[in-house]
């Protein structure tokens, strides 16, 4: 009413012939920020202290030539010149940017095929096809890398082994530890599954009227995908190229287990090999990661700006969802993709089972090879103990943590108006372009060099911190998707009968929400088990999880140890999945 009075009012002094005053307007920003509610300042304030907090004094102590633990800053050039200086820092960038590109450059367009073959055709199985690509995502990489190392281990490997028996094999070996053998990996396990789960929703909303219209005018399928389908999803594979391309320089998993011993290090890995060095040397670490990390934010913000300024529409009043006929091919595109899954779960996951009941991983010639003594040893060990509770105490209490955070997060984003909702939009996708490791670091120089590693560094919740900051951009995203569903006028109800904020949360919005806010928790609690970039610089002996004590054993050369727990993380993997979705199917309104 106030806003309306004050129109009139300028509407009334301009038919006047009066100058328009304007003193609303130069105070404008003092009247929101009054109006902004506590909560959504406080849950801005929270996030970026997270958020920005820990990169910015990254890049700060990049340029401090003080000792860490000193408590100082001194002002310096020397950690860029020593980490630029060494050949082994360029050398790893430089493998860094072409890995990625390659990698990426396979990865999007049979990502782009899979998608339209399980959303745009006929093609039977497609829900198959999709599920498993959700099942070799969710897959802990360690687990799988075990896997092709049996097979293709240059000495003792399967796959050569047979190949060697072959009568026309002129001494050829496949050497997982290799550059090929690093993106293989990737490509099954990461970069080609992740594309399909993102573009297959996206290919659903495209009309069959385009696709139509193109093959009455003479155009075969295939040209149709590349000429009309693929570039009005231009808006949408855009940015997932470049999502892709950040996940690729993101990585250091697998580059670690098969990259180091072949002596090929990308920046994640020379950021670990600096660290490990003795004395540690920050300052060198510090300036490689606070580089790269100004590079993947600006590819990150620029892959934000993609996906909120461009929108092609293609769903309208003619919106047919009429499928492509595949004809005699349909059975051969189904048979494509169950061999990609195949190769890419079933083959590594039953070789990583064959390792961890081997007396000795890879030698299959040795008197009674197989025996589950690996497995006896492994249970019966007080440090296994130990890292299972860490894992599941980490694990509960970052999906716990991630749920109440990411929730408040998208209500106060979507609910809200004025300066919280824009700037939790954005703060919630700066971790993004920040991979693990490099948080990893951040906390690290966050942890050591203030008061607040007596709480924080080499503690569970330290390493909670760090899973829910990394889990942030998907976590808030999905969130918001589901809130989005649920119309202004349920609160406003809530409200009219009586009931307050607190309770309105929790006995309308809550019960919605359930089901996606249960899928956010087992991701990231899948996440908390099977990943340790994000905590490989900030945990301490009392605190490893499973997934570090899996990268201790595969770095003391004990591979038979490190297959079963990595079997053993995916046998829970594996049970989370199904549980979920039994579980989701149960939740929510009916």
């Amino acid at each position: 009413m106030a806003a309306k009075v004050e129109g009139q009012a300028f509407g009334a002094r301009l038919a006047l012939g009066g100058a328009p005053q304007q003193p609303t307007r130069n105070r404008s920003w003092l009247i929101n920020f009054r109006r902004v509610q506590p909560l959504p300042l406080v849950l801005m304030i929270v996030v970026a202290v997270a958020t920005l907090v820990p990169l910015i004094y990254l890049v700060v102590n990049s340029f401090n030539v003080a000792s860490p633990t000193s408590y100082k800053f001194t002002f310096g050039f020397g950690n860029w010149t020593s980490a630029y200086a060494d050949g082994d820092t360029v050398r790893s960038i430089w493998t860094t940017v072409w890995l990625t590109l390659v990698r990426s450059g396979i990865a999007i367009p049979v990502g782009v095929l899979i998608s339209w073959l399980i959303a745009r055709t006929n093609m039977p199985g497609g829900t198959l096809v999709e599920l498993g690509m959700w099942i070799a995502f969710s897959l802990p990489v360690l687990s799988l890398t075990l896997g092709w190392i049996l097979l293709l281990d240059p000495k003792v490997g399967l796959v050569n082994e047979a190949l060697a028996g072959l009568p026309f094999n002129h001494g050829l070996v496949l050497d997982i530890y290799s550059y090929w053998g690093i993106i293989w990996i990737h490509l099954f396990s990461r970069a080609i599954p992740i594309l399909v789960i993102l573009m297959t929703p996206a290919f659903r909303r495209v009309g069959a009227r385009l696709e139509e219209v193109s093959r009455m005018c003479g155009a075969s399928k295939f040209k149709t995908l590349v000429r009309v389908t693929a570039p009005v999803l231009l808006p949408t594979i855009a940015p997932l190229a470049i999502l892709s391309i950040i996940g690729g320089l993101q990585s250091i998993d697998i580059e670690l287990v098969v990259g180091i011993p072949a002596r090929i290090f990308v920046f994640g890995t020379r950021i670990y090999d600096l660290l490990q060095q003795a004395p540690p040397e920050y300052g060198a670490a510090t300036a490689l990661g606070g580089s790269v990390l100004v590079v993947l934010l600006a590819m990150a913000l620029l892959s934000n700006r993609i996906i909120r300024s461009r929108e092609f529409t293609t769903v309208g009043a003619d919106f047919s969802v009429a499928k492509v006929d595949l004809g005699r091919f349909r059975w051969v595109c189904f048979g494509a993709c169950a061999v990609f899954l195949f190769i890419g779960v079933v083959i590594p996951t039953v070789s990583a089972i064959l390792g961890s009941v081997m007396r000795r991983f890879g030698f299959f010639d040795l008197p009674h090879p197989f025996t589950t003594q690996h497995w006896s040893d492994v249970f019966g060990d007080p440090l296994f103990l130990a890292s299972l509770r860490n894992s599941i105490a980490l694990s509960v209490g970052s999906a716990v943590l991630a749920m109440v955070l990411y929730a408040l997060v998208a209500h106060a984003a979507l609910r809200s108006r004025g300066l919280p909702n824009r700037a939790l939009d954005l703060l919630a996708w700066i971790p993004w372009g920040v991979p693990g490791i490099l948080l990893s670091l951040a906390l690290l120089w966050l942890f050591i060099s203030t008061p607040l590693h007596v709480v924080l560094y080499g503690t569970l919740f330290g390493m909670m911190l760090a899973f829910v900051i990394s889990s942030m951009p998907a976590g808030t995203q999905l969130a918001k998707a589901a809130l989005i569903q649920i119309g202004h006028e349920l609160e406003d109800a809530s409200r009219m009968c009586g009931a307050s904020g607190s309770r309105t949360a929790v006995q309308v919005l809550l019960p919605l929400m359930s089901p996606m806010l249960f899928t956010i928790g087992v991701l990231v609690f899948i996440g908390a088990l099977s990943e340790f970039s994000q905590i490989l610089l900030i945990y301490a002996p009392n605190s490893r999880p499973l997934s570090i004590m899996t990268l201790e054993y595969i770095f003391n050369g004990d591979l038979e140890r490190a297959a079963v727990l990595g079997v053993f993380m995916t046998a829970i993997v594996s049970c989370l999945a199904l549980g979920a979705r039994w579980v989701g199917l149960k939740l929510g309104p009916r």
